[in-house]
C-alpha cells in the first residue's frame, strides 16, 4: 500500500482559477466543516486503504484565502496509519503548498529527543491548466542527528509534473470533469532510492477523485 509520505500529494493536490482580486476557487474541498474520503486501490481492484480530508478552517488573508486541512490516512483493515494538518494558500492568482507537509509525522516522533531538520520547497499550480502543460516540481528533506552526528536522511522530490487531459472521470462517487496530472515521486532514505509514478484526477470543490 502506498504510505503517507506517497498519498500525501493527492492529499495536496490542487488546481484552480482565480482573479488575483476575487477569493480563489480551488478544484478542491473548501467549505469549513466539510470532509471527503479517497480510497486506494491496488491493480486487483481490492481496497488497500483511505485517507481523509477535512476543512479545519478558511479565512482571507491579503490578496487571497488560506485554508487548513485535517488528513488521516488510513489501512486496509481501517486503522490509522498517521496524520496531520497542512496550510494551502491561494494569494494573488496563485495557488501554494508546502511540501513540509509530506514529512510523515510518525517517523519524526521515533526521533524524539534528536535534532530535527526539514528544508522544504513549495509546490504551485496553474490558474488555467492546458493540455501538455509541465508544471514545476519539488523536493524536502528530513534529517536527523544527535549531537551533531546525522543518524537519519531522507529526501522526497516530486518532478516531471504535467497536465495530461482534461477529462471525465467515473468513480463511485459519480462522474467529474477533471484535470489530470501525471507525476513523478522519488524518495530517497540514506543510499536507497524509490521511484514512483502516479496520476490524478483532480475535480473543481472536490479535490482528487
Amino acid at each position: 500500500m502506498k504510505k503517507f509520505i506517497i498519498i500525501s500529494l493527492s492529499i495536496m493536490l490542487f488546481s484552480f482559477s482565480a482573479d488575483k482580486n476575487e477569493e480563489c476557487n480551488p478544484y478542491y474541498l473548501s467549505e469549513e466543516g466539510k470532509t471527503t474520503e479517497l480510497t486506494s486501490y491496488n491493480k486487483k481492484d481490492k481496497v488497500t486503504g483511505k485517507t481523509t480530508r477535512k476543512v479545519l478552517s478558511k479565512k482571507a488573508i491579503s490578496g487571497g484565502l488560506e485554508i487548513e486541512i485535517e488528513a488521516n490516512i488510513f489501512d486496509k483493515k481501517d486503522e490509522k496509519i498517521s496524520g496531520g494538518t497542512f496550510n494551502v494558500t491561494c494569494k494573488d492568482g496563485k495557488l501554494t503548498v508546502d511540501m513540509t507537509n509530506m514529512v510523515d509525522l510518525s517517523q519524526i516522533q521515533q526521533f524524539e529527543g534528536m535534532d530535527i531538520d526539514i528544508q522544504s520547497e513549495s509546490l504551485d499550480f496553474p490558474t488555467n491548466p492546458t493540455v501538455g502543460q509541465e508544471l514545476k516540481g519539488g523536493k524536502t528533506t528530513l534529517t536527523a542527528s544527535n549531537m551533531g552526528m546525522k543518524l537519519f536522511s531522507q529526501t522526497i522530490i516530486i518532478d516531471k509534473r504535467k497536465v495530461e487531459a482534461i477529462e471525465s472521470k467515473t468513480c463511485p462517487a459519480g462522474t467529474y470533469e477533471c484535470v489530470k496530472i501525471s507525476y513523478e515521486t522519488r524518495m530517497q532514505i540514506g543510499p536507497k532510492a524509490f521511484v514512483y509514478k502516479s496520476i490524478d484526477w483532480i475535480a473543481k470543490d472536490i479535490g482528487t477523485v
